[in-house]
């Protein structure tokens, strides 16, 4: 290799790590840092619902959702992956935000959630409700929904209304301290744990 390509060759190892090290930048600060919300845990976090990962963990992340929303849907392997591989400092919870303005199938597959969560499938049949087609999902799942599912539903949605969310997915990391935060991606709780 002659002089001139080895120059060359090091300018564009050069360049790349700097795309490199701009896209890593870019990529932290693409969202707003998380905003301190005027309510404590015990607001957010509901100790009777299901959690995922150590239920001791001294973090929380909750996700009120929508098995509708498209967001949601696309967050759902994110979240998933994040808090398995942060399992032993954060447990994750998931809350009924069904909009049913905008997405008519949203409280129905709540409720066949929340009627699993009182079989104690919740988990399964979640990740049923993201991962396959929602209209055949309900129509293999809604046949027997429990009636105390709507009660558990109607607390979901008081919480939703009492800590005045509007958008789903709405995700909410309970500190250890009792603080909450607002976030945009579960990534953001990175800093935290």
């Amino acid at each position: 290799m002659q002089k001139r390509d080895k120059i060359l060759l090091s300018i564009g190892a050069l360049e790349c790590l700097l795309v490199l090290v701009w896209l890593h930048f870019k990529a932290q600060t693409a969202f707003p840092p998380p905003k301190p919300l005027p309510v404590s845990a015990t607001d957010v976090f509901d100790p009777k619902a299901p959690v995922l990962g150590n239920p001791r963990a001294p973090f929380t992340l909750v996700e009120f959702g929508d098995y509708e929303c498209p967001a949601c849907r696309y967050m759902y392997a994110q979240v998933e992956r994040f808090c398995r591989s942060h399992a032993d400092r954060l447990r994750f919870q998931f809350r009924q935000f069904p909009l049913t303005e905008i997405h008519p199938l949203a409280y129905r597959a709540a409720l066949v959630a929340e009627t699993a969560r009182l079989q104690g499938r919740f988990w399964q049949v979640h990740a049923l409700l993201y991962q396959q087609p929602l209209e055949q999902t309900l129509a293999k799942l809604s046949q027997k929904i429990d009636p105390r599912a709507k009660k558990l539903l109607a607390e979901d949605i008081a919480a939703t209304n009492r800590l005045k969310l509007n958008h789903t997915p709405t995700f909410l990391l309970c500190l250890p301290d009792g603080r909450v935060l607002s976030l945009t991606v579960p990534q953001q709780a990175e800093a935290y744990l």
